[in-house]
């Protein structure tokens, strides 16, 4: 009987699939390994689809089909939702796609995108996510192909199974799995999110900075004067620009447009000073306490 979504996602918290690893290896700029931790926890709620999961999943079928129009191969739809490795029962796949024939069997992971994708720059966690699944399932080849707006080309890259790799990755999510997932200890905030997630309130308290952290603290200096020096330079140019354009509200150059300088429509705003003012009573009922963020500042020594 073919698994449901809801049971294929109580699977995946049993182990460590292909979004997981690449944040295990710290490859992953979007998800780290304390976000793995929660998501694995019992009591840890799936994130509902937004606009680009969802368009990401309608359009996984489009791209298996063109991909397979243009380079002549036949895919098929594994016939499970997710696969585990016979000696790593935590190590967990889920191909989008098979192709070729069983013996020489490929997989293929399809991807959307909406900033241009070439083969010079994958991005790193696309390709763990297949070599992942290479290496749970035995399989010497798979492709990544995928789509980029506008336009929806469809673009792919080929590689081989990468063994040294799969050592990597076994090693590193066996120690995450063993010493984080099985013993209910998270691991370190690597973060700034993580930091805020977990220590959302700041404590009246000092700690002392470390060499290393000293070369970093001079390295956040120098880039945040080479920050300014480049803001600087731009907000000039920005100006010498506006003041061509006047009253245009579009520039062009030949059929491109290259900028556009234009008034936003009006919007409502409330205006809390004059409520404030006018009817203080009503401003101060719909007071509350707000936490705000954490705020950072390096200064200078």
């Amino acid at each position: 009987m073919k698994m449901n979504r809801e049971a294929w996602l109580a699977e995946r918290k049993k182990g460590i699939g292909g979004s997981d690893i690449a944040a295990i290896l710290g490859l992953n700029k979007y998800k780290s390994p304390l976000d793995v931790w929660h998501d694995k926890q019992p009591t840890a709620v799936e994130i509902p689809q937004n606009e680009d999961m969802l368009r990401g999943t309608m359009l996984e079928d489009f791209v298996a089909k063109m991909w397979a129009n243009l380079s002549g191969n036949t895919v098929t739809v594994p016939p499970k939702m997710i696969y585990s490795h016979k000696d790593y029962p935590y190590a967990k796949a889920s191909p989008d796609r098979f192709y070729g024939i069983k013996k020489d069997r490929g997989i293929l992971e399809c991807k959307t995108s909406a900033r241009k994708i070439d083969v010079d720059n994958v991005p790193e966690y696309w390709i763990c996510q297949l070599q992942w699944y290479m290496f749970i399932l035995g399989v010497k080849k798979g492709t990544i192909a995928w789509c980029c707006s506008p336009g929806f080309t469809i673009d792919w890259l080929e590689m081989d199974a990468n063994p040294e790799l799969h050592e990597q990755m076994i090693s590193h999510a066996g120690q995450f799995w063993n010493q984080h997932i099985e013993l209910g200890v998270p691991p370190k905030p690597l973060t700034a999110q993580d930091v805020t997630n977990v220590y959302p309130v700041s404590e009246a308290k000092i700690v002392e900075a470390s060499e290393d952290i000293m070369q970093l603290h001079q390295q956040y200096r120098e880039l945040q004067t080479a920050e300014k020096t480049i803001k600087e330079g731009k907000e000039a140019i920005a100006d010498q620009i506006k003041a061509f354009m006047l009253e245009s509200d579009t520039l062009k150059y030949g059929d491109n447009v290259v900028a556009t300088f234009k008034s936003p429509k009006p919007t409502p705003k409330l205006n809390e000073d004059r409520l404030k003012k006018d009817m203080p009573e009503v401003y101060n009922a719909f007071l509350e306490p707000s936490q705000g963020s954490r705020r950072f500042l390096v200064k200078e020594i």
